[in-house]
């Protein structure tokens, strides 16, 4: 059997959430994440994906939800999306590249009215704010 393994990061700051928009399907906005590079630990690849998609370095500090279902008869999906955090006032992306076109602060209510690339956004959010966050020690290869 296959495996598909992919990170994401929720990242909060003042009751606001970092959100990336998509260069690609029509420019949704979603979570810094994407799939695991071979030889790459699954929090590696989830600061990865938020430098590449929203344009800084965070902190990782809990894990927010676990996704795991079959893709096909050989191949599963694996998906973990922490939290993070990075400091207060830092820059975000605002120049457009191969990995997304911008990213940006947005409340619960603002994001529920972006073209979301799915409802997982704000579930993530409404988990998060319901303080549903889990240790890191819930991943035993850091």
């Amino acid at each position: 059997m296959r495996a598909n393994i992919y990170a994401g990061v929720l990242i909060e700051q003042n009751k606001k959430f970092l959100l990336v928009q998509e260069n690609k399907s029509e420019f949704p906005w979603y979570l810094p994440a994407g799939r695991v590079e071979a030889g790459e630990q699954l929090l590696e690849a989830a600061l990865r994906e938020t430098l590449e998609e929203a344009g800084v370095n965070a902190t990782i500090n809990g894990v927010l939800k676990i996704d795991v279902f079959p893709r096909s008869e050989d191949t599963y999906y694996l998906k973990v999306i922490c939290t993070g955090s990075i400091p207060e006032g830092t820059p975000l992306k605002d120049k457009a590249d191969e990995h997304s076109i911008r990213s940006q602060w947005f409340t619960l209510e603002e994001a529920r009215k972006l073209n979301l690339r799915s409802d997982e956004v704000t579930d993530c959010i409404e988990r998060f704010l319901a303080g549903d966050i889990h240790s890191l020690s819930v991943i035993s290869h850091l």
